[in-house]
């Protein structure tokens, strides 16, 4: 961002969320840890819970807890529902990520996230870090596909 009058080279930049803007690995690697206890699974290594980050949160959680009968799987969604609410707010940008966002939305550049997180706790996510109405959320539950990148370039 040396030089801000420099022209464009793209009108959208899409993000990841968790991982890329967002420090949340060891708060997640807890929650997941917690949440398989929680349902009497056997306690994933800190390798096998951050391993399934960026995935939607339902196949992360049975691939975190293979021996986790599938009738509990709605439990389990919940307990690590649970457990990650009381930490949400431990979350913290990367060092770096909010002035570069701010720069780039002052060069009128589109921002959006591509996440598997629900729209209303990427909203709350946003609130606490000073970002609602910079990023947009491109679509909940789709990550990886390009699709939602496609549609809002047609708009």
């Amino acid at each position: 961002m040396s030089n801000p009058h420099r022209p464009r080279q793209f009108d959208l930049i899409a993000f990841d969320w968790d991982g890329t803007l967002y420090d949340s690995t060891q708060i997640i690697v807890r929650c997941i840890q917690a949440a398989v206890t929680d349902v009497g699974g056997q306690t994933p290594s800190q390798a096998q819970a951050a391993y399934v980050i960026g995935m939607a949160l339902m196949p992360a959680l049975a691939h975190a807890a293979p021996d986790v009968p599938k009738e509990k799987y709605p439990l389990l969604g919940e307990r690590y529902r649970h457990h990650y609410a009381q930490h949400h707010n431990d979350l913290s940008l990367f060092e770096g990520v909010l002035p570069l966002l701010q720069a780039l939305h002052e060069r009128q550049h589109l921002l959006a996230v591509a996440t598997g997180k629900s729209r209303k706790g990427l909203d709350e996510a946003l609130h606490q870090v000073a970002l609602r109405g910079i990023l947009m959320l491109l679509a909940p539950q789709t990550k990886p596909l390009v699709s939602p990148i496609h549609a809002c370039c047609m708009n």
